[in-house]
């Protein structure tokens, strides 16, 4: 919702529901790779059934002169969002956030010693498991993090890999989850960077960048990063790593709180074996931020 820290997620079906006290509402609908639709919504003491179908972002493709000693403009524009990475990554002071989670997942492969302990929390080869939790967060700087579990219902048990270490990090930061960061000081020796062109979102203009890793393995990232034109923040990013020998799908989606990029919408996947357990794990997770304070040091303001 427009102006609020108030938001939720459609299921694979499409299917959302938003509980907001009567009035009118401006409700912003994203999805990464997708146009933004803005709705207006005059809510009453009723349900309202508000249906979006978003379209595919196109990219603007700038006049760019190629040459022998010609640079890519995707290193300009990185070079300034690693060197506003530190200012983005101290903007908050604090924040607590509700967190929903929801991780599917089926396992495809179960040691032996293990199958019968897990066949007793319903655990079987082939067979889907769902976990949804409610989750406080509370962070203060410079990385203290809290997380309590409000609620949940769970089929999964300890064997299925945690995102935590890429939900309660940072893209800002050096590193996320063992992998050096697109954005981190070290970025341009670990990676090279191609511009895919730029599309427009309100008044903002946002670019998008191919990460390639200068080396393969474990500790980069590849994949797509959205900078915001002149703030130098992050729009979105879809990446991909490995940890552990497990491929690791990261996609946030960031909207403005309190004049901040904040990842609202996260989703993740690992696939892969460890330890003999092997399987597949889809994490979404909505971030809905309340008692958020900024910095006086480093405020911007936000346009949309």
């Amino acid at each position: 919702v427009k102006g609020t820290n108030q938001g939720t997620m459609a299921n694979a079906d499409g299917r959302y529901e938003l509980a907001l006290q009567p009035g009118r509402y401006e409700v912003v609908f994203q999805y990464l790779g997708f146009k933004n639709i803005v709705k207006t919504l005059e809510v009453e003491n009723d349900f309202k059934i508000l249906d979006v179908t978003l379209e595919e972002q196109a990219l603007n493709i700038n006049e760019v002169k190629i040459g022998s000693k010609s640079e890519d403009p995707a290193y300009t524009i990185m070079r300034r969002a690693i060197a506003k990475a530190r200012f983005h990554a101290l903007q908050v002071e604090t924040y607590s956030a509700r967190a929903y989670i929801k991780t599917t997942g089926v396992a495809t492969n179960i040691p032996f010693f293990a199958e019968k302990a897990l066949k007793k929390e319903g655990i079987e080869e082939g067979r889907p498991i769902l976990n949804e939790s409610v989750n406080e967060i509370t962070f203060r700087q410079p990385n203290n993090y809290q997380q309590r579990v409000v609620s949940t219902r769970n089929s999964l048990d300890n064997s299925a890999p945690s995102p935590n270490a890429f939900v309660l990090a940072s893209f800002y930061d050096p590193t996320v989850g063992d992998a050096v960061s697109p954005l981190s000081p070290k970025a341009l020796g670990y990676y090279k960077f191609e511009y895919e062109g730029s599309f427009r979102e309100g008044d903002l203009e946002v670019n998008k960048i191919k990460v390639i890793p200068r080396s393969y393995g474990e500790g980069v990232f590849k994949g797509q990063i959205y900078i915001i034109e002149n703030t130098w923040a992050i729009h979105s990013l879809n990446l991909q790593t490995t940890v552990q020998s497990l491929d690791v799908d990261v996609k946030q989606v960031f909207t403005p709180v309190q004049n901040v990029w904040m990842p609202t919408n996260l989703q993740f996947r690992f696939g892969g074996s460890m330890m003999g357990f092997s399987g597949e794990f889809k994490y979404v997770i909505s971030m809905t931020y309340k008692n958020l304070k900024v910095n006086p040091a480093f405020k911007e303001t936000v346009t949309v």
